[in-house]
């Protein structure tokens, strides 16, 4: 089914760039991981952090959602 994949972004530890993404079923989604990629801004191989795709969005787009504090 088109609905059991889940896109996951790979993410330099150091430097925060976008090093890559990939596709995967959510039983064999894994976000952990000790894989090290080279990182086109660090120029060197480095950890990758996973997270899923839209993550960092959905979390800015609910927090603007919250009511502002009375002043």
């Amino acid at each position: 089914m088109a609905g059991d994949t889940v896109d996951i972004v790979q993410i330099c530890e150091s430097c925060g760039t976008e090093i890559g993404a990939l596709s995967v079923k959510k039983e064999n989604m894994m976000l952990s991981s000790k894989e090290e990629l080279p990182c086109p801004q660090c120029k060197i191989a480095t950890t990758v952090v996973r997270e899923v795709a839209g993550r960092q969005d959905s979390i800015q787009h609910e927090a603007g959602t919250f009511p502002k504090p009375p002043m």
